[in-house]
């Protein structure tokens, strides 16, 4: 998705993440009142090992759950 972007194909809605470290991506933050919210999940082996890029997303993913 963001390969089209870099090449001026249009503009997308992306997660912040998404667009981070993306030369000729820029991103562009939503008012508060137009902001969408989505909700993400992992589902994974009882062996895996992350690699690196892998364990920073685990690591967003606990601290952003849902406690509720």
């Amino acid at each position: 998705m963001t390969g089209s972007l870099r090449q001026g194909m249009g503009v997308s809605c992306l997660m912040d993440i998404a667009v981070e470290n993306v030369p000729g991506v820029k991103a562009i933050p939503l008012v508060p009142s137009q902001r969408s919210y989505c909700y993400s999940s992992l589902g994974i082996r009882e062996n895996f090992i992350p690699n690196e890029v892998q364990k920073q997303y685990l690591e967003i993913l606990k601290k952003n759950q849902d406690l509720n």
